[in-house]
């Protein structure tokens, strides 16, 4: 078993862990980016470069990742229940590691297109990256394209646009209630991005695509992924998306990913 494999697993278990602090936490699309969020903190994120997660309801799997890179102690989040804790189920700026905290969806590719440009044109420019995870669901939202023609028409490859492409939103697949939304490699590429579709599961496939680029292009990698990943109770179950799971449920699915 690979490191990142390893390390995934106990992300998962990290998660289960405070899922018994918190009533809604989200494990359903937690579960589906933690290789993505992994991948990029502890195999490809240098010093300077910058990661927005876009996909704000994913805040504990991002907390356990910057728990185990060591920007959050532990101590600190097990207050997550606690009323004066910073931590809350969309993480904010408060928090050691995070420069920007999102909620509601479609807000993030605009700001990472805002850091993107002043890395690479202002007087003190850096070849520094800007990494966003983003939902399926925002995919919805205008304000996503508008920022995507934005980042073409500037020539942001400094900019890297994660998609975690569970196909689910809530309480329904994308791909049932907004199937022209399907590809979506075909729609980014139509707004000028270098487009390149992985296993959001696979980190040797998330590394490979984050390693490519093309001048003047931003990147989009779209990652195919499980929502509840990792778990066969949570997955595809869109149950999952807001509520946490009993403590047989909790046992049940730490002993399943032990023997994974």
């Amino acid at each position: 078993m690979s490191s990142s494999t390893e390390r995934c697993i106990q992300h998962r278990i990290r998660i289960l862990e405070l899922s018994q602090k918190v009533t809604a936490i989200h494990i359903g699309g937690s579960f589906s980016a933690i290789e993505i969020i992994d991948a990029i903190y502890n195999e490809c994120k240098r010093p300077n470069d910058i990661f927005l997660l876009s996909k704000g309801h994913a805040g504990v799997a991002l907390y356990v990742v910057l728990e185990s890179v060591g920007l959050i102690k532990s101590l600190e989040l097990d207050t997550y229940t606690r009323r004066e804790s910073i931590f809350g189920v969309h993480p904010t700026k408060k928090i050691s590691g995070i420069i920007s905290g999102f909620g509601s969806l479609g807000h993030g590719l605009g700001v990472a297109c805002g850091i993107a440009y002043h890395k690479k044109y202002s007087k003190d420019s850096t070849q520094d990256k800007v990494f966003v995870l983003m939902s399926d669901g925002e995919l919805q939202e205008g304000s996503t394209w508008e920022a995507l023609l934005v980042a073409s028409n500037l020539k942001l490859d400094n900019l890297v646009i994660l998609i975690d492409l569970n196909d689910f939103q809530s309480f329904g697949r994308m791909s049932d209630n907004h199937p022209a939304m399907y590809p979506v490699r075909d729609k980014f590429e139509a707004f000028g991005a270098h487009c390149i579709e992985v296993d959001g599961h696979n980190t040797n496939e998330i590394l490979k695509a984050l390693n490519q680029s093309v001048p003047g292009k931003c990147s989009v990698i779209v990652c195919n992924t499980i929502k509840g990943k990792g778990v066969s109770e949570f997955e595809n179950n869109p149950i999952w998306h807001y509520r946490s799971p009993d403590s047989d449920e909790y046992k049940s699915a730490v002993s399943e990913l032990l023997k994974s």
